[in-house]
């Protein structure tokens, strides 16, 4: 096992509604300039939140009592538009461990295995449900089991999709890509001496540019 399996995920809900929100709309373009992901939690839906705020209302990011949920509710699309990696790493480093919705950007849901926050699909009611139930218990604990495809809200089960390569490579400790690699450096390196000659002559020409 190269990177630490991930099964199981508890803590409590953080409802956020709304449909087609995009990379740019989690994250502003103008936190891509950093040079590490560190510190991007704080730009995590800052536009939203400070529009939220000139209008004296309470933005569910900014609402204590969901200070410490670890477990986002969305609804469809979420994550669409750009491909930037900054947005889910903000999501991550924010605290979240596991996103539930009805549908994703295909890019996002994929950035997002790579930095092990295993996503997850739900039908309309469901999603609706566990917005419902955050709200109105935001203490609440929920398990979301990824070998079960479930999530329990105490004493309701509901059930969930997910893409079973993703799926497997959670539950089996494969999701790290850059570990796999480091772990098969040896077998790398084995297969590039066997490389066509002409491959390796055309490495040469390269190291020599």
């Amino acid at each position: 096992m190269n990177s630490s399996s991930i099964k199981q995920m508890q803590g409590s809900i953080i409802p956020y509604s709304g449909n087609d929100i995009d990379t740019d709309r989690i994250l502003p373009a103008r936190f891509m300039k950093r040079l590490t992901f560190e510190g991007l939690e704080k730009g995590l839906f800052i536009d939203e939140r400070q529009a939220f705020a000139r209008e004296k209302k309470l933005h569910v990011f900014d609402d204590v009592r969901f200070a410490r949920a670890s477990i986002l509710i969305v609804n469809q699309n979420f994550g669409c538009g750009s491909s930037r990696e900054h947005a889910p790493q903000s999501l991550r480093r924010h605290g979240v461990q596991c996103i539930i919705g009805e549908s994703f950007g295909e890019i996002f849901a994929s950035n997002c295995m790579t930095i092990g926050l295993p996503v997850l699909r739900a039908n309309h009611q469901t999603i609706a449900r566990l917005q419902d139930l955050a709200n109105s218990k935001p203490e609440a604990q929920s398990v979301v089991d990824l070998a079960a495809r479930s999530i329990q809200f105490e004493s309701e089960a509901f059930d969930l999709q997910m893409d079973e390569g993703a799926r497997v490579m959670f539950l089996e400790g494969r999701w790290d890509s850059v570990a796999e690699m480091l772990v098969a450096r040896n077998r790398i390196t084995e297969l590039d001496t066997t490389l066509p000659s002409f491959i390796a002559e055309a490495k040469n020409v390269a190291q020599a540019k």
